[in-house]
Order: C-alpha cells, then sequence, then structure tokens
C-alpha cells in the first residue's frame, strides 16, 4: 500500500505486509516488527530538507550540523530505529531489548 504523510512536503511510503499472525484477543493495535533507520523530523523540508540535514549531520563540526543540531533539539541518529518507541506510541508495553512479536506487547497507558 502507498502512504502519503504530510501533504505540502508529500512524503510517499510503500508499505508491505510481509505475512499475517493470529494475535491474542486483547492484542487490538497494530505492532511495528521491524524496520529500516528512524522517521524523519518533523518539519525538516520534505526529501531535499532532509537529505540536506543529513548531508549536514556527517560533517558534526560544520556550521551547519551546528544549525541543525540546535534546531532539533535533540540527538538525532538516522540510523536508529527504536521498536520500543514505536510500539509505545501504537500503544504497546515492550521491554527494552524484546522484540516486540505477538503475545509479547503488553497493554497499559502511554
Amino acid at each position: 500500500m502507498r502512504y502519503t504523510y504530510d501533504f505540502g512536503d508529500d512524503w510517499h511510503h510503500d508499505v508491505t505486509v510481509e505475512g499475517v499472525v493470529p494475535l491474542p484477543r486483547d492484542v487490538l493495535r497494530p505492532i511495528c516488527l521491524g524496520g529500516a533507520r528512524a522517521c524523519p523530523p518533523e518539519d525538516c523540508g520534505g526529501v531535499g530538507g532532509y537529505e540536506q540535514l543529513i548531508a549536514a549531520l556527517r560533517q558534526p563540526r560544520s556550521a551547519a550540523a551546528r544549525e541543525y543540531r540546535q534546531w532539533l533539539g535533540h540527538v538525532y541518529d538516522p540510523e536508529e530505529l527504536d521498536l520500543a518507541a514505536i510500539n509505545a506510541r501504537l500503544g504497546h508495553r515492550v521491554r527494552p531489548g524484546r522484540r516486540a512479536g505477538p503475545g509479547k506487547p503488553r497493554r497499559g497507558a502511554v
């Protein structure tokens, strides 16, 4: 399926369902089992702005990198995928270091 996010910047995502597994009845939300890379920061300027951000961060001592780090307000690693954080946003609690698979997420408030 194709998902378009932020119609102004037109981020297009191709989502592939690789399989469907039965889940316990109390699991009512989607679970992210894996992926690659962190999501781009909000309002980074679309694909072109994101590419500029990544290029600047590859030169950590540059003025551009300092400006981006200040704008972001936090450490941003484009290679990091945090499954626990993703699943927490989807409504699941997953213990760090555990793969979020069927039967493993625990329901609870986010």
